[in-house]
């Protein structure tokens, strides 16, 4: 009895002193590996500030214990394309508040989902494409189709004020958190052209009171998380 103990708090206390391996080139698909944010390459352009300074003022709360089981239930989505970069598909808000703490080192965890560095480059895009794991719009909703348009680190996202805007009315309950990639960007291009979104805390508050019955609307119907009024 005291020997099968032994060996099962031996077996707890290697596995949990065995490190999270770096993310490399060589990383297979469905692996748990940890990189810096810093070497991260986003697949979109732009982020809402608003969501990212959230996010900022929540992690700042968080001691480290804390933190590291945040982004430890977290991981950071990763495709490894045959150029050696990490795009993220996913957490790009929760990377962008992450760089920005005060600390030595920016490590997260990212799960591997693709692994094409086999592939060339043109059939690279292809499947990024396909899969939906890229967003190819600016910070203004504007569709382009050249890649390497791109961000190429995590710093360079741009503001998307409508995108903060999708969040905000998420957050009210306008629509439903479906944890899809780029979902909060749908629901920014379709608030664009609807709600005028200022630069003060006022004019935001009121584009977003303006946006919460349009995300009910019935032209809303086909994006993720819709909510009828009838709900």
């Amino acid at each position: 009895m005291r020997h099968a103990l032994l060996l099962t708090t031996l077996f707890f206390i290697s596995t949990n002193l065995i490190a999270v391996p770096n993310c490399t080139l060589e990383t297979t698909s469905g692996t748990t590996c940890q990189i810096d944010v810093k070497d991260l390459h986003p697949a979109q352009s732009a982020v809402g500030m608003r969501q990212v300074a959230d996010k900022i003022a929540k992690f700042s709360k968080m001691n480290e214990k804390k933190l590291q089981k945040y982004l430890k239930k977290h991981p950071v989505p990763l495709v490894i394309s045959p150029d050696g970069q990490f795009y993220m598909t996913d957490k790009h808000h929760m990377s962008s508040a992450f760089i920005r703490l005060e600390r030595d080192e920016h490590l997260v965890y990212a799960e591997v989902k693709k692994n094409w560095t086999a592939f060339d480059m043109k059939v690279f895009w292809q499947k990024m494409k396909a899969e939906k794991y890229v967003w190819l719009f600016d910070e203004n909703g504007a569709a382009f189709d050249d890649p390497t348009r791109l961000p190429s680190k995590v710093l360079e996202l741009k503001d998307d004020p409508y995108r903060s805007l999708a969040w905000a009315v998420r957050e009210e309950g306008g629509f439903e958190d479906l944890n899809l990639p780029f979902a909060e960007l749908l629901w920014a291009n379709y608030f664009r052209p609807l709600v005028k979104v200022g630069e003060s805390d006022r004019e935001f508050e009121k584009a977003v009171k303006k946006a919460i019955p349009l995300a009910h609307d019935e032209a809303a119907r086909d994006l993720p998380g819709y909510i009828s009024e009838e709900k």
